[in-house]
């Protein structure tokens, strides 16, 4: 037996030992009810603390096994036989269904989960490819199971084109195996493909839509440049953002003189023309509805007013997040320097993924210094590191040795990250607030403990305990539930599985009207409301309120129908009497 063939029996086995133990984890899963966790599993499985702990130990340790043979795989590609690619993808999909269960929907995933239940062609902020992909799993149950089932699929979808795509442009299986199994291992890809973002399904059509651009331009045939349009606008019905992908693949085809030829032919803009008609619902639903989700991105955004490092700087550390710190520090340098070399080798190919990829990345990145500290747009680069990690890993493979210590520090690095997130992130949810607290209690003052616990905790209780009030109160005549903003209501619209209405108080951010095509607030003068809020709302809002109802009262602690964790945090008020509803009050009243 030659030493490849030991190497790639060796690999088999240990792949093997690492989706069985994948799948033994999911077992064990299925059976103590985990489709049914909730994000919480501290508050929603009754079994002991220390079971919990022992499979959260179990959780950690099969996640530890996995990202160790994926960085084996990249020191030693020729371990990933198409046996252990298969056994990879089952250990691979097994893992991040047992990690999103354990992950609350957070306020945005919670918005876009309530997309496919009102399914239509485009929302407030974003067009409504996210909401068609997540339809069908809706259909089967409105659980937070079901909501991530969406992005998993499209995940392991993007996976696959990316592993096949990187085989096709390189013509080297190597670096195929070493792109799919980089990928796995980073954040990104282990925890980012479970979120309900738009950029689930964006990802895959932007990868696709790379590779179709690159086919078409050299075959030059009518059925290529189609499939290309269609790719185009739907990525298009993901989000805006995937017009630079257009812009810069045209950027492409000008600056590359191999590939210019193709501008002087049809093609391109039969394509151009196709994707303009698959984008046509949204903006035949814009132009219905006021052109709201233009509005939102061009219009309501705070117009740039200066320079702000910190802005740049935060951005950075959350991509750390994304990628880990060493295949970010490649992002920002190399990949610019790794297309020239391409070029000079006869390879023009690779500039695509640099125009598509690094040109875009280096755009988001430059932006944050023109804005302050937002709390979004992380994740606006999660399709690029794709197409950043085919260049890596096809340099890291042909390029020398210090390209190959990039790749290996790019991979061991991200691996890294994505084992102590699943740590942190993960492991808070089975230990539960108490224990979380007293851990973040060594390293931060009491209010930012309290802070965090109520902003990653409390969503479920206070929405159990916000279903036992609506039936308290409903006998007294019909009731609706409004949250102080877009953040609470969107929680409670998931954490309130009994009652009928969630409302956003108001516009009072550029947020604050998603929900107002689905909860208008005709005909409920009169009704009485539970005002839901995660801190003591300000006198601003309390003159609100009592100008809104004939009557106004915080519950104490002792009306409160969940006495334990959560009644420390927030506040309830039952208004009586709705007199004018709160939405046009806020309109009037803020500033613009």
């Amino acid at each position: 037996m030659t030493d490849s063939s030991k190497v790639q029996l060796s690999g088999q086995r240990a792949w093997l030992i690492t989706a069985g133990l994948s799948v033994a984890l999911f077992a064990v899963w299925l059976a103590a009810g985990g489709p049914g966790w909730e994000g919480y599993p501290c508050f929603t499985w009754s079994a002991p603390a220390a079971v919990r702990l022992g499979f959260f130990a179990a959780l950690v340790a099969a996640v530890g096994v996995f990202v160790n043979q994926l960085w084996k795989v990249v020191c030693e590609p020729q371990r990933f036989t198409p046996a252990a690619i298969l056994l990879a993808f089952i250990a691979f999909i097994s893992l991040r269904i047992v990690i999103a269960s354990a992950i609350p929907l957070i306020s945005d995933e919670a918005y876009h989960w309530l997309w496919p239940e009102q399914i239509d062609w485009c929302y407030y902020d974003h067009p409504g490819m996210l909401g068609w992909v997540t339809w069908p799993f809706y259909q089967l149950s409105d659980t937070l199971m079901m909501a991530r089932m969406g992005p998993i699929v499209m995940g392991t979808i993007a996976a696959l084109l990316v592993w096949r795509f990187a085989a096709w442009l390189s013509s080297d299986e190597n670096v195929a195996k070493v792109t799919l199994a980089a990928l796995m291992a980073i954040p990104v890809g282990l925890l980012g493909t479970t979120i309900v973002f738009t950029d689930a399904p964006l990802a895959v059509f932007w990868v696709l839509a790379v590779w179709i651009a690159l086919i078409a331009a050299r075959r030059d045939r009518l059925g290529w440049w189609v499939l290309l349009g269609v790719c185009w606008g739907m990525a298009a019905d993901c989000k805006f953002l995937a017009v630079p992908l257009i812009v810069f693949t045209f950027a492409w085809w000008l600056t590359e003189p191999v590939s210019r030829r193709a501008l002087v032919r049809p093609g391109p803009y039969i394509a151009l023309a196709l994707a303009l008609i698959v984008f046509l619902p949204t903006l035949l639903w814009n132009a219905a509805n006021g052109w709201q989700t233009f509005v939102f991105h061009f219009v309501r955004r705070e117009p740039v007013s200066g320079l702000y490092p910190s802005g740049m700087l935060i951005y950075l550390g959350r991509q750390v997040l994304l990628a880990g710190p060493a295949l970010l520090a490649w992002c920002l340098i190399y990949p610019w320097l790794e297309g020239r070399r391409q070029r000079r080798q006869g390879c023009p190919s690779g500039m695509l993924l640099v125009w598509t990829g690094y040109v875009p990345f280096m755009i988001y990145v430059v932006m944050r210094i023109l804005r302050p500290v937002e709390p979004g747009g992380g994740n606006w680069t999660a399709p690029l590191y794709a197409l950043m990690v085919i260049l890596l890993a096809w340099a890291g493979l042909q390029a020398g040795r210090s390209a190959r210590r990039w790749l290996l520090a790019s991979a061991w690095a991200g691996a890294a990250t994505s084992f102590v997130l699943v740590i942190a992130v993960v492991g808070q949810s089975f230990i539960g607030p108490k224990a979380t607290g007293d851990i973040f209690g060594l390293f931060r003052s009491e209010g930012h403990v309290k802070q965090y616990l109520r902003y990653y905790f409390h969503w479920y209780p206070l929405g159990r305990e916000v279903d036992l009030l609506y039936e308290r109160y409903r006998g007294d005549g019909a009731l609706f539930v409004m949250a102080r903003n877009y953040a609470q209501a969107s929680n409670l619209s998931y954490y309130c599985r009994s009652t009928p209405l969630v409302l956003s108080m108001g516009d009072d951010s550029i947020f604050g009207q998603c929900f107002v095509y689905w909860n208008e607030p005709q005909g409920r003068e009169g009704q009485n409301c539970l005002f839901v809020s995660d801190h003591p709302p300000s006198k601003y809002v309390l003159d609100i309120l009592y100008r809104c109802f004939e009557s106004v009262h915080r519950l104490g602690e002792d009306e409160r129908a969940i006495q334990n964790f959560v009644a420390g945090y927030g506040e309830i008020f039952y208004c009586k009497g709705l007199r004018e509803f709160p939405l046009a009050t806020m309109r009037e009243a803020l500033p613009r």
